[in-house]
């Protein structure tokens, strides 16, 4: 779903006036001409330039009833720059527009990252399953089994080796537990611990971590609930999960709740 920002104080504007007054229509006329007229960008100029736009086409998106080719010059009078670029597009909408691309296209590649990552695990279930085949049991002679002759014998591990550096279990620090808990939701390696640093440490100076850890594997569960969304995400349909949005409305995700103001 595609989307605009509007300004509040449109209807006051000194432009929107302008319109209203050439075009002899209501202000509130002129309010809802120049919604559809930045509808209308989103989906077919989200760059900003209407250069290349027919009048008609102009027309066509703010659903103009009135005499034809009339409107279209005094928007474009009232709202271009000489290149044919609107102004303050950019402020108001294109950045946002593009940032909207690339959180979907972020989503897209992780889904497909998801996908792979499921597909390499099918793959080694399966090369597991043929090897434990290649070993068939003699049930003529109790605890004997003989190996397949067509199939390359496979050595027995040793019964014990020494152990060293390598074999000592990874050090656990305070983050391991979140770690642990955002690699469980949301796939091995996704877990960004260079900027997650920052935001848990500002979560433990108020809140304990059994607290913390709490809310956020109820953030994890339900982060495609509308409850947890913005409106602007869930106008986009497009949601990735970051610690820093965690922390800012950690209030927000208590399986309790509870209110209580955010961090």
């Amino acid at each position: 779903m595609d989307f605009v920002a509007i300004d509040t104080g449109i209807a006051g504007d000194r432009i929107t006036h302008a319109i209203a007054a050439q075009c002899k229509i209501r202000l509130p006329e002129a309010v809802g001409l120049l919604t559809l007229l930045f509808a209308g960008m989103a989906k077919h100029a989200d760059d900003g330039n209407l250069a290349g736009i027919l009048d008609s086409q102009l027309e066509e998106w703010t659903h103009w009833h009135g005499k034809r080719g009339t409107l279209a010059p005094i928007l474009r009078e009232m709202l271009c720059d000489d290149d044919g670029l609107v102004r303050a597009w950019d402020d108001w909408n294109g950045t946002m527009i593009a940032k909207a691309k690339r959180e979907r296209d972020r989503l897209r590649k992780w889904r497909a990252d998801r996908v792979r990552d499921a597909d390499a695990n099918s793959t080694r279930t399966r090369t597991r399953t043929v090897r434990d085949e290649e070993t068939v049991p003699d049930l003529t002679v109790p605890n004997l089994t003989t190996t397949n002759n067509n199939l390359p014998a496979t050595p027995k591990p040793p019964a014990s080796r020494p152990k060293g550096k390598g074999d000592a279990a990874p050090r656990q620090t305070w983050i391991t537990p979140f770690e642990a808990a955002w690699e469980r939701h949301c796939g091995r390696g996704s877990f960004e611990i260079g900027p997650a640093l920052k935001h848990l440490a500002h979560l433990r100076k108020h809140w304990p971590d059994d607290e913390i850890l709490r809310r956020l594997d109820w953030y994890l569960e339900n982060k495609g609930s509308e409850a947890v969304l913005d409106p602007r995400r869930l106008a986009e349909r497009t949601f990735i999960p970051s610690v820093d949005h965690f922390r800012r409305r950690f209030a927000k995700f208590d399986p309790s709740g509870d209110s209580e103001a955010a961090v």
